[in-house]
């Protein structure tokens, strides 16, 4: 496969500051080591949309509050009104209703921040705001498991369709 460098999809291993069209791949409970349950948002940058960035993953955490442990429904309703869930659309579980975010439309904007938490600082990519698309007709494909991350990434396992084994001796491995 032939390729030419183009210096105008370089990224730096992340998502830059800035407002992306995405798409909701999933939206999930999920916890953490300590067993502490949150609601776990997996967007996907889209690929159908002349944008930077595109098929990189976005992830919001909600947390549950502190003292009733429920979630902010208000937060998650902000969520579906800008993903298009039509308003007063009734579900039987909270679990329904975030099986109904995917595949869902919404324009984020990101900012890169610095975290601290157990004397180490981290950077993290946060949502500080959702909007609906501009472009609500989604033609994003999905990629395969196996493919790589980024800007029009195409590069996928080439040892994936093979059937024969790799034997590898002790004294071809380097440690």
């Amino acid at each position: 496969m032939a390729f030419a460098m183009d210096y105008s999809k370089a990224t730096e291993g992340g998502v830059a500051d800035g407002t992306y069209e995405a798409v909701i791949k999933s939206a999930q409970f999920k916890l953490t080591k300590s067993e502490k349950q949150y609601i776990n948002f997996d967007l996907v940058i889209r690929n159908d949309i002349d944008q930077h960035y595109k098929n990189m993953h976005v992830f919001q955490k909600v947390w549950p509050k502190k003292g009733t442990r429920d979630y902010s429904m208000g937060y998650l309703f902000m969520i579906g009104m800008n993903a298009g869930i039509p308003n007063k659309k009734e579900f039987a579980s909270i679990d329904d209703m975030l099986a109904d975010f995917a595949g869902k439309p919404v324009k984020v904007s990101v900012k890169n921040e610095d975290s601290e938490y157990n004397g180490k600082t981290y950077t993290d990519l946060n949502i500080k705001k959702w909007a609906k698309s501009e472009f609500p007709d989604v033609q994003h494909k999905w990629k395969a498991e196996n493919e790589g991350s980024g800007d029009d990434a195409q590069m996928a396992d080439p040892f994936a369709e093979s059937s024969k084994s790799v034997n590898i001796s002790d004294d071809d491995l380097p440690f």
